[in-house]
């Protein structure tokens, strides 16, 4: 028996993935956090920081973004599949 529709899961997956991506994409538009700029300033580049932190963001965007899509593609594809 089963109660819950397993689509359930996986749209919730995708709300999760997507509310991460939009959140880490709104980080990478403030200022790096002090550790950050500390340790940058440890190796010699402190100016470097804010495009290392930008890029360290954009990267999280990027993978919580794709996961976001290909679970959203096996909903579709599912659907198409009934």
């Amino acid at each position: 028996m089963q109660l819950v529709d397993p689509k359930h899961g996986l749209k919730a997956l995708v709300a999760q993935f997507g509310l991460a991506a939009v959140l880490l994409a709104i980080l990478g538009f403030r200022a790096p956090p002090y550790p950050i700029i500390v340790i940058v300033q440890y190796f010699g580049c402190g100016s470097a920081a804010s495009v290392i932190w930008t890029a360290l963001m954009s990267v999280g965007v990027a993978c919580f973004g794709a996961s976001a899509h290909a679970v959203l593609r096996t909903i579709e594809i599912d659907n198409r599949a009934q």
